[in-house]
C-alpha cells in the first residue's frame, strides 16, 4: 500500500514520501509499451496534484502554485499522444458494444483515421523528445519533495483539504444531475477523482470501510471517464461529418455514441447520489473518528531481550498521537 498514509509518519513526512513514490512510478517504464508508459505517468502526475490539493491549506501558496504549475506542464507533454490513443481505444470499445447489440458494424474511414492519428502523435512525441522534457520536470519535483513544509503534523493538515474535496464532489454531483451536460459530468469526474485519491490515502485508517468506498469511487470515476471519452470522440465525429469521406459513417456513429452516453450518465448520477449523500462536515467528522482510533492503536509488542532471571523484557513502540 505505497500510495497511503502511514500511522507513524507526520503529514509532512507522508506527503514528501508520496510525491517521491509517485515520481518513481511515473518514470518506471519497465515492461511498458509507449502508450502504457504515458498513461502510467499521467496517472502518477494526477496523484501528485491530488496530494498537494489535500494539504493546500497547510503549505505556502507560493510553493503550492509553483509545484502545481510544474506538474501541469509535465502533463501537457503527455496529453496529445495519450488523447489520440484514448480516442482510438474508445472507438474500438464503442464498436464492440454496438456489435454485441446490433451485429457487426464497420467504419473503415474512422478506424483508419484514428490509427493514423496515433502514429502521428507518437512520432511527434518521439521527435520532440517529450518524455525527456517531462522526466526532467518530475525529477525536479522529486528533488524538491523533501523541502515541502507542512505546518501541522496530523489531521489538522489534511482535514480541511479532505472536506473541501468532498464538498466540491457533492456540489458537482448536484449540478450534473440537474443538467447532465458533458461539461457538468466532466467537472464531476475531476472532483470524484480527487476525492478518490484522498480516500485511497486514508485507506489504512479503516481498511475495509475505506477500501470499499475507494472502489465505488473508482467505479463512478470510470463511468464518468467513459462518458468523457465518448464526448471527445463525438466532437471528432461531428467535425469530420462535413467531409464527404466521413459523412455516412458519422451519421451512423452519432446515435450510437448518444445512446451509450445516456446510459453512462444515468448510471453515474444514480451511484453518485448514493456515495455523496452525506453532508461534508458529517463525512469529514466520521473519517476523523476513524483517524483518531487508528492513531491510538498500539503497535505490536516486540521482544527486545531477557533479564538474568529468564523473564523477557518487552517494550511497546511509542505511537504519535498527532
Amino acid at each position: 500500500m505505497a500510495y497511503a498514509l502511514k500511522r507513524k509518519e507526520t503529514a509532512e513526512e507522508s506527503i514528501s514520501r508520496l510525491l517521491k513514490c509517485s515520481v518513481n512510478k511515473a518514470l518506471d517504464t519497465a515492461d511498458c509499451d509507449p502508450f502504457e508508459a504515458i498513461h502510467r505517468a499521467r496517472k502518477a502526475i494526477k496523484k501528485m496534484r491530488a496530494v498537494l490539493r489535500l494539504v493546500r491549506h497547510d503549505i505556502s501558496k507560493k510553493d503550492c502554485a509553483s509545484r502545481k504549475a510544474r506538474l501541469r506542464k509535465a502533463a501537457r507533454y503527455l496529453g496529445p499522444a495519450r488523447d489520440a490513443y484514448i480516442k482510438a481505444q474508445t472507438f474500438e470499445n464503442l464498436l464492440r458494444k454496438a456489435a454485441a447489440q446490433s451485429g457487426s458494424m464497420r467504419f473503415p474511414e474512422f478506424q483508419s483515421f484514428l490509427k493514423q492519428q496515433c502514429r502521428e502523435e507518437m512520432r511527434r512525441f518521439d521527435h520532440e523528445d517529450r518524455w525527456s522534457k517531462m522526466s526532467r520536470l518530475l525529477e525536479k519535483e522529486r528533488a524538491c519533495a523533501s523541502r515541502l513544509c507542512v505546518k501541522h503534523a496530523g489531521w489538522c493538515a489534511i482535514g480541511p483539504g479532505l472536506q473541501k474535496s468532498y464538498r466540491s464532489a457533492r456540489q458537482a454531483r448536484v449540478a450534473a444531475c440537474k443538467d447532465c451536460s458533458a461539461v457538468n459530468l466532466h467537472e464531476l469526474r475531476k472532483r470524484v477523482k480527487d476525492l478518490g485519491y484522498d480516500v485511497s490515502l486514508l485507506e489504512p485508517i479503516w481498511p475495509e470501510q475505506m477500501s470499499a468506498l475507494s472502489q465505488e469511487l473508482d467505479t463512478l470515476s470510470d463511468l464518468l471517464g467513459d462518458h468523457h471519452d465518448l464526448q471527445v470522440l463525438r466532437q471528432l465525429v461531428a467535425r469530420k461529418s462535413v467531409e464527404v469521406d466521413f459523412e455516412n459513417e458519422a451519421n451512423q456513429l452519432q446515435p450510437i455514441i448518444d445512446e451509450q452516453q445516456r446510459d453512462l450518465s444515468a448510471a453515474a448520477c444514480k451511484l453518485g447520489a448514493r456515495l455523496l449523500k452525506e453532508k461534508p462536515a458529517d463525512f469529514c467528522n466520521r473519517l476523523h473518528g476513524y483517524w483518531k482510533r487508528w492513531k491510538k492503536k498500539k503497535s505490536p509488542q516486540k521482544q527486545i531481550g531477557q533479564t538474568t532471571g529468564g523473564k523477557r523484557i518487552i517494550e511497546a513502540e511509542k505511537v504519535s498521537l498527532t
